[in-house]
């Protein structure tokens, strides 16, 4: 009698999106130190962390907020050479299924 209708989550699409197009067809894309900041900013602008809105997210919970929303992504935190020295950098994996 009622219509059936998907429920769409507009803040967990936005963020694949974002995600999507930050690492294209490629399965992991390396951040620099430089460019973590801005990814946390991006993520802070989709307010992922209601409890401390006015921080930047870390690692931990980026993960566990892309883990309990079921978006296909992760991070990890791996130490890599680059043209000035050795530095932490975040690799953003996609999850294939």
């Amino acid at each position: 009698m009622y219509p059936q209708a998907e429920i769409v989550y507009l803040k967990q699409d936005k963020i694949k999106q974002y995600l999507g197009q930050l690492i294209g067809e490629e399965n992991t894309l390396l951040l620099e130190p430089n460019n973590i900041i801005e990814f946390r900013e991006q993520m802070k602008q989709f307010k992922i962390d209601k409890v401390h809105s006015n921080e930047l997210p870390s690692i931990k919970r980026i993960n566990d907020y892309f883990k309990d929303n079921g978006i296909g992504f992760s991070i990890e935190s791996v130490r890599k050479t680059l043209a000035s020295g050795r530095y932490r950098c975040w690799e953003i994996q996609r999850h294939v299924s």
